[in-house]
């Protein structure tokens, strides 16, 4: 995998602000689980709002873990004052989203200066055991300050 280097520093500060906002944090309760450059993990356990059934994840919100965790990793890879916009995203569902708690590992795969392509692996788990249950491809635009 490619180690990216974050041209801003403070790239952790700037994630955990993201995931500190009051609809990450109060509303969907996202865990922060791992930050680097270019790779950011996230997690959310599960409550009945986010399902359609008990232990069952509704798959928009499978889809909402998966693009925070892409659009973050691009996230880390943004200048000072820049701020990040995803222009697209695809989802694909490969699995039952069932358990006590859902993963997403987000990663960089191409970088340019302004547009940056992330994508992420979803993971529904439950007793300790991880099932892939979707994954998401962003495209992101990095805007300068105006």
């Amino acid at each position: 995998m490619t180690k990216w280097s974050a041209p801003d520093p403070a790239f952790r500060d700037r994630i955990e602000r993201y995931a500190t906002s009051p609809v990450m944090k109060d509303f969907f309760r996202l865990q922060l689980l791992h930050v680097e450059s270019g790779e950011v993990t996230i997690g959310l356990d599960h409550r009945l709002e986010l399902g359609h059934k008990p232990g069952w994840f509704e798959g928009a919100v499978t889809a909402m873990l998966g693009q925070m965790a892409a659009a973050w990793s691009c996230g880390t890879l943004a200048p000072e004052g820049w701020t990040l916009l995803t222009l697209e995203q695809s989802v694909k569902f490969v699995g039952a989203a069932r358990g006590e708690r859902l993963v997403g590992r987000g990663r960089v795969v191409k970088a340019g200066r302004t547009i940056c392509f992330g994508a992420a692996d979803v993971f529904a788990v439950d007793d300790s055991k991880e099932s892939l249950c979707g994954t998401v491809a962003v495209t992101c635009h990095l805007s300068p300050p105006k």
